[in-house]
């Protein structure tokens, strides 16, 4: 094992990531820095971070994996996570809408238009919710699971209506 291979150092840090050995992980990842520079790096040690529940770092590793390259759609899907599992709904927003500006025909569009629906149910703004599950509904691959969980949504959202 060459302990300056930027690209070996990256595999192995990764690795310890997906074995969930975080300390070790970050440990790596960090050092891999020092000999190679790429995206995957940051957004690695962003979700090692998340992970062990260092949300600050997480973000800075996820904005730096952004910075190295503006339309790596991925850093903002995990940027976005990370806002709604903190509960800063309106910053997970920013993120989800932000992937649909830098790529309208995004192969997981109606992922990310199911998430901002969920976002804005957990704010407690139904009508906005449902006028993305609807388009999400529309978008969805025939056979997706995902279908069954948008129309339980959906079906939520007219049964609040009508209890209301």
């Amino acid at each position: 094992l060459d302990p300056y291979n930027g690209r070996i150092l990256h595999a192995l840090g990764s690795t310890y990531y997906h074995l969930d050995i975080q300390d070790e992980a970050q440990k790596i990842l960090q050092r891999t820095k020092y000999y190679f520079n790429d995206r995957n790096i940051y957004r690695n040690l962003g979700l090692s971070y998340t992970q062990s529940g260092n949300y600050q770092e997480a973000e800075k590793e996820f904005r730096h994996a952004i910075y190295l390259d503006p339309k790596f759609t991925k850093a903002y899907v995990d940027l976005a996570y990370l806002h709604a599992i903190q509960e800063n709904y309106d910053g997970a927003i920013t993120q989800w809408n932000k992937i649909l500006e830098i790529d309208s025909d995004f192969s997981e569009k109606y992922n990310v238009l199911y998430y901002l629906g969920l976002t804005y149910r957990k704010k407690q703004m139904p009508d906005k919710a449902l006028e993305y599950f609807l388009q999400a509904l529309q978008l969805v691959p025939d056979g997706s699971t995902i279908t069954e969980e948008i129309e339980e949504e959906i079906y939520n959202i007219y049964k609040g209506h009508l209890d209301n």
